[in-house]
Order: structure tokens, then sequence, then C-alpha cells
């Protein structure tokens, strides 16, 4: 039995086993497309590598995301159940197991999420198991910037900077900045026109295979796939990005209207375009002598502390089968 790793990784992988494999030819076509259909798959744009999306994650981590554990430092991805059958298959399979690491910001503290990624060496081929809510190469859970752009979107007066700090507020993130916000419209409006995303996704829940068959899934691609350019073909259209990125908010809206309006409501009314205060503490005088006058700062005032727990626990659930859908229907992450 292999000891899962515990110590606090960055970047970094644990080379357990490799080997090599027999490549079965039967009914490969087959087999990949039938995987493409039924789960969430992803090659992504970003790095060009394969994630399979895990619903079911290890219950510490779960509930570290929903709020009620603890914070630790490192979490594994995968239950100690999940992490056994990985290490089981690629025994039997004679695959490489790695595990890799990644950080990211939320609820006021920085922890490490470990998830292993498992390789065919016969073909150089990789897919790593990564949480539902993991967005590659991103400090931040995938929901915060869902939340922060549906805000931005759904509000009367549009404001980067509210809808920012909105997000922050709700997530535990308060340095979310307003060039994220922004950054994230441009990134999903480009996603959504590739995807050819023209309706809601569903928040609702949508059936997947469980947690060990997914395991199981993943190395049935690795088994089956002579590569990624056989998979690129097998994808057909869905690879292909567009030329430009138009500006086209409307499929953003369309795409995340299933989220209930309430739970964008954590800003009591009248407190966004209006709460602004004085700040009279005195500043030192300017070059030249002028005196700097008061320096005016926006007040935001928001609903109860249990309130916005309400709201962050009912949008993450929502916005886990959002993902869900969006990464079976189009094989899409939402960045």
């Amino acid at each position: 039995m292999f000891c899962l790793p515990q110590q606090k990784l960055k970047n970094e992988e644990t080379l357990l086993h490799t080997g090599m494999i027999t490549q079965n030819e039967n009914n490969t076509q087959d087999i990949l497309k039938n995987v493409f259909n039924e789960i969430p798959v992803i090659l992504s744009t970003r790095d060009g590598k394969f994630y399979l999306l895990i619903k079911e994650i290890n219950e510490k981590l779960n509930d570290f995301i929903y709020g009620s554990e603890k914070k630790a430092r490192i979490y594994n991805a995968l239950s100690i159940r999940q992490e056994t059958k990985v290490i089981e298959l690629c025994e039997q399979h004679k695959f490489t197991l790695t595990y890799r690491s990644q950080q990211i910001e939320y609820l006021k503290c920085e922890v490490t999420i470990i998830y292993p990624q498992i390789s065919n060496p016969e073909n150089d081929m990789a897919i790593s198991l990564i949480p539902w809510f993991l967005l590659p190469r991103q400090p931040y859970p995938g929901f915060v910037y869902a939340y922060a752009v549906k805000h931005y979107m759904a509000s009367e007066v549009k404001s980067l900077n509210l809808s920012a700090n909105a997000a922050g507020k709700v997530f535990g993130i308060p340095k979310l900045n307003k060039s994220t916000v922004l950054r994230s419209i441009a990134e999903m409006e480009h996603l959504f026109n590739i995807s050819k995303i023209e309706k809601s996704l569903s928040v609702k829940e949508r059936a997947t295979q469980t947690g060990e068959e997914m395991i199981h899934t993943a190395v049935d691609i690795l088994k089956n796939c002579e590569s990624i350019e056989e998979l690129k073909k097998i994808y057909g259209e869905r690879l292909k990005c567009l030329p430009s990125r138009k500006k086209n908010t409307g499929k953003i809206s369309v795409a995340l209207s299933g989220i209930p309006p309430e739970l964008l409501k954590v800003i009591k009314p009248g407190n966004a375009d209006c709460g602004k205060s004085c700040d009279s503490r005195n500043r030192p005088s300017r070059p030249g002598g002028k005196k700097n006058g008061p320096v005016q700062r926006t007040v935001i005032s928001y609903i109860e502390s249990h309130e916005i727990i309400n709201i962050r626990q009912n949008f993450i659930a929502a916005f886990r089968n959002i993902v869900m859908d969006a990464a079976i229907t189009y094989h899409r992450l939402l960045m």
C-alpha cells in the first residue's frame, strides 16, 4: 500500500510507478465517443491538458468549500477509497501516477489542493482528476469568478468594483479586484462563443458516474487512445477557437440564467450608488504647498453574516450543477 501525500506541495510531482501496456485497438472510436458523451472530460485550451472533473470529492475538502471545515493548509481532492482505487489501477495497467498541487485563496486563507494525474507512458497521454470547482492555474475557485460575473450582469447599475466587492464579501476574498471581474467577463464571452452555448446551464443536479467509475473511465481513455491528436479529431469543432473575441455578453446572461436572483442580493438596497462617506483624516501636503482634501471612500452595507453564509452555500450548490452540466454537454471549464 502506498502512503498518500500529506506534506505541503507547491507545483511539484511525486513519481510512484511507471510501465508499459498493450494498446487495445478494438472499438477505440466508439469507446471514446461514448466517454465524451457521458462524463465531464475536458481538454483545456489554456494548457492543452486533459482533466476529469470529480463531483464526489474528499469529505473534508467538501466541508471546507461549504465553510464548515476548519481551515487546514492542505486538502486531498480524492477520498482515501478513491486514492486507493487509483493506485490499484495504475499498478494493474502499469501507468504512471503523480501528484500535483495547486494553491487557492478562499475564506480569507490560502490552502493547497493535491490531486492525482494518471499517465500512460506508452503514448505520453495524461489525465488529471481534479475537484469540480478547481480552475487550473487560477488563484480562486471557479464559483468566485462566476458570482462576480453574474452579479455584474444582473446589476441595474453596472460597477465592476461593486461586483468585485460583493463576490469578495461572499467568498472571503477581500482583495478581489475589478480587473479580475473584467477579465472573467471577457474569458466567459470567448468561451461561450467557442462552445456555442445558447441555452441556460442547468442548476439541477445531473446524474453522473461515481468517483470510482470516473477513475475507471480515465483508465479506459488512456488505454484506448493513441494520442492527443486522436482525441482532437473526435472533438472536432469543439476545439476550434474563434479568430477574434467578439463582444457578446448576452450569451453569459443566457448560460447563467438558472442562478436564482436572490443569491446575488448581498448588498443592502440603496447602497450601490450613493454610499459614500468623507474620510476627514489629515493628509500630508502635496508638493508645491497644496493641501490634500478629504478622501472620498465608498461605504457598502452588506446583509447579515448568517445571510451571506446561506447565499454562499446555495450558490456553490447551484454552481456545482452548472459546472457538471457544462463539462458533460460541452466539455468545457467555465473559464
